[in-house]
């Protein structure tokens, strides 16, 4: 899986939003390689980790402790997603809902 802003993986659409973070809803704090790796641990998360991982932050500084998965995501809590100036940090939503063509709204 190679993702860069947006893209469909298994039915599912993932959007990466650079330099954001949604504070408040982080579910587990995993080791991922790489931004895709962060991504596939939040699509494998109901089946790995017994939760649904809506979104998730890579931060690509850090080489342990670096992928945080959260259980909502910036549609549904749209007054936590904040910008962030200290890390380098990589934002991420997946939408599921199986339309996959959906053009959906815009944040």
């Amino acid at each position: 899986i190679k993702i860069t802003n947006s893209v469909a993986v298994d039915d599912c659409s993932v959007d990466r939003v650079p330099q954001f973070i949604l504070a408040g809803f982080a579910e587990t704090v995993a080791t991922a390689e790489s931004f895709d790796d962060c991504v596939v641990l939040c699509l494998d998360s109901s089946q790995a980790l017994s939760f649904t991982c809506r979104s998730g932050m890579f931060y690509s500084e850090l080489t342990e402790a670096n992928c945080i998965l959260n259980t909502e995501d910036r549609t549904r809590q749209s007054d936590l997603f904040v910008e962030e100036a200290n890390d380098i940090v990589d934002y991420f939503d997946i939408d599921c809902s199986g339309s996959g063509s959906g053009s959906g709204g815009r944040g």
